[in-house]
């Protein structure tokens, strides 16, 4: 039986591999300039008197995907201040601010959600990004208020 040598097959897969690991780099590279020069062009556009709460919200969608979470949070708020029964945006602000860590802040967002949209509430702390503050009393409390209210 003759044995062939894997080496240059090995050797092959290897330069494969390589070649498609740059070649994702480069792509992520460019992503993120991508995403940049998205951003700034959302800035510039919320920056200006007649900014729509259309472009607050990409703006705030795109610090999202950055994961800028508590910025994002914040930009979900100023479409809030002008839409304020938009669910996209109570939705996403809640995510935001969980994922910010920020227990106070959450709380106190969820708390407004509640009032404004109590079934919205109820269905935010069915979310995994809920769950790590649900052990907390204040949290546990604020939910049987939202299930409360959602049944009325």
């Amino acid at each position: 039986m003759i044995q062939s040598s894997r080496l240059p097959a090995v050797l092959v897969l290897a330069g494969v591999l390589a070649g498609g690991g740059v070649f994702m780099y480069a792509r992520q590279s460019d992503a993120a300039a991508a995403g940049a020069s998205h951003l700034e062009e959302l800035r510039n556009a919320i920056a200006r008197p007649d900014a729509t709460a259309t472009k607050w919200m990409a703006y705030a969608k795109t610090l999202q995907d950055l994961k800028r979470f508590a910025d994002a949070a914040w930009a979900y708020e100023q479409v809030l201040k002008m839409e304020p029964l938009s669910t996209e945006a109570r939705l996403q602000g809640a995510v935001c601010y969980a994922l910010t860590g920020n227990a106070d802040e959450f709380f106190s967002f969820l708390r407004a959600t509640k009032e404004a949209k109590p079934t919205l509430a109820r269905d935010i702390f069915l979310r995994p990004e809920a769950h790590p503050y649900l052990d907390e009393p204040r949290f546990q409390a604020l939910q049987k208020e939202a299930i409360a209210a959602s049944m009325d």
